[in-house]
């Protein structure tokens, strides 16, 4: 039962989230240029829009005003979308951090700018309803839009319509395509709220796993980390010594430079541990340790092969210099 409740709490956050709240701003960061290629694809889609409705018949009326209102109404779509999508293709970076904006501005120009072809040619309402209507609803499933910008968008889109139906005299055209309209419309916010969902669970699994991925890449790097390296000292163990020391045999017999390995060990050690107790030959230990860390190369592998015995494996040094540095 708790498992229930939990997961119904779950659900209602993930909702609220998707149909009131805003993106975050990782979100879009992350899916930059999924949000701008689908912009992209939303003007062209604007532009195909255009060039098919030049195919559909304009109506039972003369060649005259009306028809050259109606072929301006479509070619301001196609150039405002190939305007729009020009420049989001051109000054790409200038849109990186604003395309949500970007999208909801210039759709909007786009959508509302056949509004002054309703009002100048009223006698083709339904023509203009179908066209409106397409361009709003592509751009709901579309465009990545949050829940509450499309409810806004195709709520003022449609009090655009009736405004223009009541103020052009032509309620009748309204009162016939209002149930298609409607239908248009809920179908385009259930869509985007849908994919919308889809795609915060879809984020929100991948950086579950991204989380998980990131402790196991942890867990690998630590557990290396204690198979070569004494926990005590510091430095490397015997395990990784015999490794390295095959490799730079090899690399001394390719390149013909000296190789040269030194073995030391502690004295008194047993005698510290009697006298001043373990955490004391502990310390010795490790400071020995620190002053073979500062006296060796980057490339040079100082380890503890036993308990007061080292090694240091030094490679392209001269018989001189490796000999003077183990006196020293």
């Amino acid at each position: 039962m708790r498992l229930s409740l939990g997961n119904n709490q779950k659900i209602k956050l993930l909702a609220r989230r998707v149909f009131f709240n805003p993106f975050p701003d990782d979100y879009l960061r992350i899916y930059q240029p999924d949000v701008r290629r689908a912009t992209v694809i939303y003007f062209f889609f604007c532009i195909g829009i255009s060039f098919l409705s030049f195919l559909l018949p304009d109506g039972a009326s003369l060649l005259g005003k009306e028809n050259q209102i109606l072929v301006y109404s479509r070619l301001t779509v196609l150039l405002l979308s190939a305007f729009f999508a020009f420049l989001l293709i051109k000054w790409r970076p200038f849109f990186r951090r604003r395309i949500e904006r970007y999208s909801i501005l210039s759709s909007g120009v786009i959508v509302f700018s056949i509004l002054p072809y309703v009002f100048l040619d009223p006698g083709r309402m339904g023509l203009y309803f179908h066209f409106y209507t397409t361009l709003v609803v592509s751009g709901n499933i579309l465009l990545w839009l949050t829940g509450t910008t499309v409810v806004i968008f195709n709520g003022l889109f449609y009090f655009s319509l009736v405004l223009c139906t009541s103020l052009t005299g032509n309620k009748n055209v309204l009162q016939h395509d209002f149930a298609n309209v409607l239908i248009y419309l809920f179908t385009g916010i259930f869509g985007n709220l849908l994919i919308n969902f889809w795609r915060v669970m879809d984020h929100r699994a991948k950086k579950k796993l991204q989380k998980a991925v990131s402790k196991l890449r942890d867990k690998n790097i630590q557990i290396e980390k204690i198979s070569k390296v004494d926990e005590l000292t510091g430095l490397y163990n015997r395990r990784y010594l015999i490794e390295q020391f095959e490799l730079f045999l090899k690399r001394a017999q390719r390149y013909r430079f000296s190789l040269a390995m030194i073995i030391l060990d502690m004295d008194y050690l047993k005698e510290i541990n009697d006298s001043y107790g373990h955490l004391a030959g502990d310390l010795s230990l490790r400071t020995i340790s620190d002053v073979m860390k500062q006296r060796v190369r980057a490339t040079d592998i100082c380890s503890r092969i036993g308990g007061d015995e080292f090694c240091i494996l030094l490679d392209a040094i001269k018989k001189k210099i490796w000999f003077n540095f183990a006196k020293t």
